[in-house]
């Protein structure tokens, strides 16, 4: 029961992590005209989600034609389409 609730400790604290490192990205990326404020993810589009100290995570994942993204330790896809970067964060936080 403690190593359970140290790990999704781990994984929440690292989540926020996420957060801060996509949001980053996104400001960097919208000072130099490529994405709008607000943006919401679209079918095709690629994302790259880092989870800090966990490399199983830690990679580039293409929204597919449904507007969902597979990503590890999480069994069923993740419906990210029309969602925001923040939104993505959330949902990813629910469902670890």
């Amino acid at each position: 029961m403690f190593a359970k609730r140290v790990t999704m400790r781990t994984i929440q604290c690292a989540l926020l992590l996420i957060l801060t490192i996509l949001t980053t990205a996104i400001i960097a990326a919208a000072e130099v005209g490529d994405i709008p404020k607000g943006y919401k993810l679209q079918k095709e589009d690629i994302i790259y989600i880092v989870l800090w100290g966990d490399q199983t995570i830690t990679n580039k994942y293409a929204v597919d034609p449904e507007g969902n993204i597979q990503v590890p330790l999480i069994p069923d896809p993740v419906h990210v389409e029309g969602l925001t970067q923040s939104e993505v964060v959330q949902v990813l936080k629910e469902k670890l």
